[in-house]
């Protein structure tokens, strides 16, 4: 029977033990292994094999696991011991594990370090081996595979914490938001990663906070261009208050928009948002679909400025809230939706005013908002076979625009062009709604026309009038 000894007891019973041995143990099993003991010093008599060393190492080793089940293991499985001159040399010398240890002084005496394996002929490990394998924990290729299905919710930040803001807020908030969706992040990513991930969401909302309400109110005017914002993230509005911060409302732009969007489009092309509830996933992209869409929308309306601002007579304010814009003949023939008003202006002299109707004056298959949503579009490319002069008054909010025309005479000169609206009146303040005074004022206004061929009579409680 072998006996392994501290230092201390190897230095007091040095004459009855004459092998000394830094020795190890490993485990193997199919793929997986694990070091038992690594380069442990013992002390043995000569009389010992083989297989009483590697008992007695397998026996005294320091582990969670008994000796005896890991002996057990090794009762019907291949054994083997290599024994070496240096600790990672290569010159092996392979006794028998039956052989006593002696035959270590005929062949090499410098032979100090040994190395135990232990080898299981099986595919499988079962849980109880698999335990060993690992150090008495679980298998470790199964945890690393499980770690991959292993979820956690986003963390939230510390309320308590002196620093904390309306963005921070608004982080916890949407944290909550994706809890309740059942959208979480996996265990492997780092805390701080995941709070990247969902700062992509809050960094969005928190930019377009303050015009959540202009894009949703453009997307009803131009549905085919803008897509609103989902349901689900309007009321994420209010955290950015720059009323507070004493500022202007904050503008948007097209290549922040883009920068917004594209990043919120990878986070949903991620692996494990594949796995998130549809419904949110789907409202993911479509408020990066919306931040998209306005981008270009914004885009196309820049570029529609600048042409408007290249043309040769670019329209002109007159005063607040109205302007005046010079619409040249059409080489083209006259378009069919365009008939009524060619007609019309037709049977008008030169300067003559007239106020548009798009009940009257626009043919149209559309009814209700519609028609008046393409009102706007009607004047953008406006074909008739003579100049006119067109004046639009739109005072924004929920007053209705109204647009007045006239032609201009031929043979005009370039620089008297837009002069001519001096011959029209300009107006410069509505006092009172017009939608509540509409009938009033067309019918003044017809009236003087017909007198005076102007509608300086109008009194001063419809309109102010400069002629």
């Amino acid at each position: 029977m072998a006996f392994r000894l501290d230092m201390n007891e190897s230095v007091k019973r040095k004459h009855l033990y004459n092998f000394t041995l830094c020795c190890s143990v490993v485990l193997h099993c199919g793929t997986l292994s694990n070091i038992i003991c690594s380069n442990d010093i013992s002390d043995f008599g000569d009389d010992c094999n083989w297989n009483e060393v590697l008992e007695s190492l397998i026996t005294h080793c320091d582990r969670s696991k008994s000796g005896n089940d890991l002996f057990r293991l090794m009762e019907s499985n291949k054994r083997s011991v290599s024994l070496t001159s240096t600790l990672n040399g290569t010159d092996m010398f392979y006794p028998n594990m039956q052989e006593k240890i002696s035959v270590v002084h005929h062949f090499d005496k410098c032979l100090k370090y040994a190395k135990f394996e232990i080898e299981r002929c099986v595919t499988e490990p079962s849980n109880d081996e698999s335990a060993l394998l690992t150090g008495g924990g679980v298998n470790a290729f199964r945890r690393m595979m499980d770690a991959r299905t292993e979820t956690k919710p986003p963390p939230l930040k510390d309320v308590r914490s002196g620093r904390f803001t309306a963005k921070d807020k608004l982080y916890n908030d949407i944290c909550v938001e994706l809890k309740r969706s059942g959208a979480e992040f996996p265990k492997s990513l780092l805390p701080d990663e995941v709070m990247k991930q969902v700062g992509a969401i809050v960094d969005l909302l928190w930019y377009i906070d303050g015009n959540v309400s202009t894009i949703q109110e453009r997307s009803t005017h131009v549905p085919t261009e803008i897509t609103p914002v989902p349901n689900r993230f309007l009321k994420f509005e209010g955290y950015n208050d720059w009323r507070k911060k004493k500022s202007k409302k904050p503008q948007l732009h097209a290549k922040d928009l883009d920068i917004h969007s594209q990043i919120v489009f990878r986070l949903t092309s991620k692996p494990y948002v594949q796995v998130w509830n549809n419904e949110l996933k789907n409202d993911l992209n479509s408020l990066a679909a919306s931040l998209s869409s306005y981008a270009s929308y914004l885009k196309s309306s820049n570029i529609k400025q600048q042409t408007r601002q290249q043309q040769l007579y670019p329209v002109r304010q007159v005063t607040d809230n109205v302007w005046i814009e010079y619409k040249p003949a059409s080489a083209t023939t006259v378009a069919p939706e365009y008939a009524i008003l060619e007609t019309t202006l037709g049977e008008l002299k030169d300067f003559e005013i007239l106020f548009f109707d798009p009940d009257v004056h626009q043919i149209s298959s559309k009814t209700g908002s519609q028609k008046y949503q393409e009102k706007y579009r009607f004047f953008d490319n406006l074909h008739l076979s003579q100049d006119v002069a067109l004046l639009s008054y739109d005072p924004g909010g929920s007053q209705t625009s109204s647009k007045v025309i006239w032609k201009i005479p031929a043979g005009v000169g370039s620089s008297e062009l837009m002069t001519t609206a001096s011959r029209v009146p300009r107006f410069q303040t509505v006092r009172i709604p017009y939608k509540a005074n509409e009938a009033r004022f067309h019918k003044k206004v017809l009236q003087c026309s017909r007198k005076q061929d102007s509608i300086s009579c109008v009194k001063g409680n419809i309109c102010r009038i400069d002629s």
